[in-house]
């Protein structure tokens, strides 16, 4: 929850997430060094979308060119590079757990005499 929160700017309620929806090792370079990494993924809620990444440092700042949402049919449509690189089918697999609530219906009008 401290990296979601130092990545994003958002916090979550650790007993509200579902999963872990997967756990992985992975390796990659880094600002000129290689590092491992387990990870595990989880499905949260948010209340906003906005995201602040004035907690990243200065190289972790330099490497995003631009922070958004994406659907999975964003991803599936892109040539960006993301990871993991099926995360759209792990997304795909997820739907109706990732789907928002429905929004209440409206309440019927009345009709004042």
């Amino acid at each position: 929850m401290r990296e979601t929160f130092e990545e994003t700017g958002l916090r979550f309620d650790p007993l509200e997430l579902e999963g872990p929806v997967r756990t992985d090792t992975v390796s990659f370079p880094f600002d000129g060094a290689w590092y491992a990494q387990e990870q595990s993924f989880f499905v949260a809620r948010a209340d906003g979308t906005t995201v602040d990444l004035s907690r990243l440092n200065e190289v972790e700042q330099g490497c995003i060119d631009e922070a958004r949402w994406w659907s999975a049919a964003d991803l599936d449509a892109t040539d960006e590079r993301f990871y993991p690189p099926d995360l759209p089918s792990l997304l795909h697999s997820l739907a109706p757990s990732v789907s928002p609530s429905p929004s209440p219906s409206p309440s019927p009008a009345r009709e004042v005499a």
